[in-house]
């Protein structure tokens, strides 16, 4: 069957009424292809239309989450790649200023999307979903005060799951065929004076780039998040025996803790990083 151009925009438009109707009134295959306007059907799932970047309801919180959890409740394919090239988690990469990115982002990932596979492949050309995230700053930096401040969020987010900062864009006029990394990402976004500058001075880009070279440094995200951890067991040892101290008072509380009690502090911060 063809999804209707009606149920179509109403997954645009995060009318979960409609949608709702729609499943209850007979079975339904909700990867079904979509009339994306009357008469024309693309390789295009509802999970996709209602995460493209043209869907005035991708910044409503509330609505839009209602609409995605309602098609993955109902089967949607978390990683099904569609006729325009982008699985599902691809979309909130393109627009991660978006208000909302990071509660969609959190529920693809929940649902088994798999930060593993391209967020874009077509014709050849291929971009991760760290290279989607970290692709036209100038773009971002026109959206409001912390235009970073999602991308951020995301960028832990992805890492966490098991994104490589390797093979990050390929294919294209630009890019050419042999595959760029994150750092490579980075460096083309900086090229020209005026976005440097003003990527220079925003806190949650010079952070990104912080996390990409220690990502890299330290060979993974895991062993990234335990820099720091080894750093505060090697004062607490310190503490303990009395040569050293900190001006932290939380620090120094929680390093005085029992070894149980401090150990499981330290396991939920690196969770939470």
């Amino acid at each position: 069957m063809v999804v209707p151009a009606d149920v179509v925009q109403a997954a645009r438009d995060g009318d979960l009424a409609v949608l709702e109707a729609y499943f209850a009134s007979e079975p339904r295959d909700v990867d079904d292809d979509c009339e994306t306007v009357p008469g024309r059907t693309m390789p295009v799932q509802l999970l996709s239309i209602a995460l493209a970047p043209d869907s005035p309801g991708i910044g409503d919180d509330e609505g839009k989450i209602r609409v995605i959890k309602l098609l993955l409740t109902h089967g949607a394919d978390p990683n099904r790649r569609n006729g325009w090239g982008y699985v599902p988690l691809g979309y909130p990469m393109s627009r991660c200023e978006v208000n909302g990115t990071p509660r969609l982002v959190k529920l693809l990932l929940a649902s088994g999307s798999d930060v593993r596979v391209m967020g874009y492949e077509r014709s050849g050309i291929t971009t991760s979903f760290v290279g989607l995230l970290l692709d036209d700053p100038a773009r971002v930096l026109i959206t409001g005060p912390r235009p970073f401040k999602n991308h951020l969020e995301v960028l832990k987010m992805l890492l966490r799951a098991g994104s490589s900062l390797d093979n990050c864009k390929a294919g294209s006029v630009i890019h050419g065929p042999a595959p760029k990394d994150a750092e490579w990402c980075i460096q083309r976004a900086e090229l020209h004076s005026h976005v440097a500058l003003a990527l220079a001075a925003d806190a949650d880009w010079v952070a990104m780039k912080a996390i990409v070279a220690g990502v890299r440094r330290e060979g993974s995200w895991k062993a990234y998040c335990r820099v720091e951890h080894k750093r505060l067991l090697r004062l607490r040892s310190y503490l303990v025996r009395g040569y050293a101290e900190t001006t932290d008072a939380r620090v120094d509380r929680i390093l005085r803790l029992p070894n149980g009690a401090c150990w499981n502090v330290l396991a939920y911060w690196r969770e939470a990083a």
